[in-house]
């Protein structure tokens, strides 16, 4: 099962692979800063809600966050089409 440090750590490694700041994430999200580092660091759980609103400003389904299946991820809409 994957836990809230997993996809704390999933997301973390996502946007610095994209080459996008936390900062900016927070911008994009509509989600301040200060929550989205406590999110990223594990301080707090991230919420289902967070979990859609940070997978929709990046443009990728959540499932990516969720899992490193490569069948769950194949079969989800390509970056920018959901």
């Amino acid at each position: 099962m994957i836990d809230n440090n997993d996809v704390a750590a999933r997301i973390k490694n996502y946007i610095e692979s994209e080459g996008i700041t936390q900062t900016h994430l927070a911008k994009i999200s509509n989600i301040k800063l200060k929550s989205l580092n406590d999110i990223l660091n594990g301080r707090v759980k991230i919420t289902v809600e967070a979990l859609q609103t940070i997978s929709k400003a990046l443009k990728v389904p959540v499932v990516f966050f969720l899992t490193d299946k490569p069948e769950f991820i194949r079969n989800t809409p390509e970056k920018g089409e959901n």
